[in-house]
């Protein structure tokens, strides 16, 4: 029995740590959020901002040398992860992304923000780190 319980125990420890459950309250993470420079799509990005406008809606740009990409996605929150679809412009080219399928996963430790994006499209893999409230 002390060994059943143990492994229970341990258990619940492994996934202290993990994604399964949320660590906040949509509030916490609800409003803009501005993320520092960094590489995205094998591009160098600036004016990363990322706007958690409500459960069901949010909006990420940045600006490249050449490029100005804004997106915004539609969708439902379940826990910490968001679900949906989302559209594409660069203003510089037009549309790049119509309707494309989209999943972030999202962590807040010490009050940043991490938002993991996997689906489909131009935000496939991207991943933002380290997100500060903007002022």
């Amino acid at each position: 029995m002390k060994k059943l319980v143990l492994v229970a125990f341990l258990a619940v420890l492994a996934c202290a740590g993990c994604d399964l459950f949320s660590n906040f309250e949509f509030s916490d993470i609800e409003g803009d959020w501005e993320f520092s420079d960094r590489t995205i799509n094998s591009e160098a990005a600036t004016d990363v901002h990322l706007v958690v406008l409500s459960e069901e809606s949010f909006d990420l740009g940045w600006d490249t040398a050449g490029h100005s990409y804004w997106f915004w996605c539609e969708g439902s929150m379940g826990g910490n992860v968001f679900t949906g679809k989302y559209d594409g412009n660069d203003f510089s080219a037009g549309a790049t992304d119509t309707d494309e399928p989209i999943k972030i996963t999202f962590t807040l430790n010490d009050g940043k923000l991490t938002a993991r994006f996997s689906g489909s499209g131009t935000l496939d893999g991207v991943e933002l780190t380290e997100g500060v409230p903007a002022p």
